[in-house]
C-alpha cells in the first residue's frame, strides 16, 4: 500500500520552481531569492524549496540553468559594450591593455620565482658542503674513537661506547636537522 503524504511536491509545484529559479538566474538574482519567493506562493519554507530544487529538480533542469547563465552573461558583456563605447572606449583597447598587465604581472612572478630558486640551490650548495665536512668530522672521529678503543683497557671502554653512541647520535640528530631545514627553506 502506498501512502502520499498530504504536502508532496506535486508536479505542477516542480514546474514552478523551476520556472522562477531560472527566471532569477536569467535576470542575475540569487536562487535564494527565488525560494522566498516561490516559499510565500506555495506555503513552504524558503528552505524547502531550496531542498527540493537541490535535491530533484535541478538535475532535471540543468540544460534550462545553462541557458539562463548564458544570456544572463550576454546581457552583461552588452551592457559593459554600451558603457565603454559611451565613454569612447573599445572592447579590443580593453582587451589588449588587460592582456598587456596580465603578462607584466605574470614577468614579474616568474622574475621572483627564478631569484628564489637561485637563492635555494646556493643554499642546498652550502648545505651539501656542510653536510660533507661533518662527514668527514664524523669519519675522523669514528676512526680516532677506533684507535683509541684498542689501546684502552675494557672500563675504559664502556665509555668510549658510550661516547660513540653519543656522536651516532649527534650524527643522526644534525642530519634530521638538514632534513628539516631544507624543507623549510624549500616551502619558506
Amino acid at each position: 500500500m502506498s501512502t502520499t503524504r498530504s504536502d508532496a511536491w506535486s508536479e505542477q509545484d516542480d514546474s514552478f520552481l523551476a520556472q522562477i529559479v531560472i527566471q532569477h538566474i536569467k535576470n542575475g538574482s540569487t536562487q535564494l531569492r527565488a525560494f522566498d519567493e516561490i516559499g510565500q506562493k506555495l506555503g513552504r519554507t524558503s528552505a524547502a524549496c531550496g531542498f527540493r530544487w537541490n535535491s530533484n529538480v535541478r538535475k532535471i533542469h540543468e540544460q534550462d540553468i545553462l541557458l539562463a547563465k548564458t544570456y544572463r552573461q550576454a546581457q552583461k558583456n552588452n551592457k559593459r559594450s554600451h558603457q565603454l563605447k559611451m565613454a569612447g572606449i573599445s572592447d579590443q583597447d580593453i582587451d589588449f591593455s588587460s592582456l598587456i598587465a596580465f603578462l607584466k604581472s605574470l614577468k614579474i612572478t616568474y622574475i621572483k620565482a627564478q631569484s628564489r630558486i637561485d637563492q635555494l640551490k646556493t643554499n642546498l650548495d652550502e648545505a651539501n658542503k656542510r653536510l660533507s665536512l661533518l662527514k668527514l668530522e664524523r669519519e675522523r672521529l669514528l676512526s680516532h674513537a677506533a684507535a683509541e678503543k684498542s689501546a684502552v683497557p675494557d672500563e675504559a671502554n664502556e665509555d668510549y661506547r658510550a661516547l660513540l653512541a653519543i656522536l651516532q647520535h649527534a650524527n643522526r640528530l644534525m642530519q634530521i636537522e638538514r632534513v628539516s631545514e631544507l624543507h623549510h627553506e624549500k616551502t619558506g
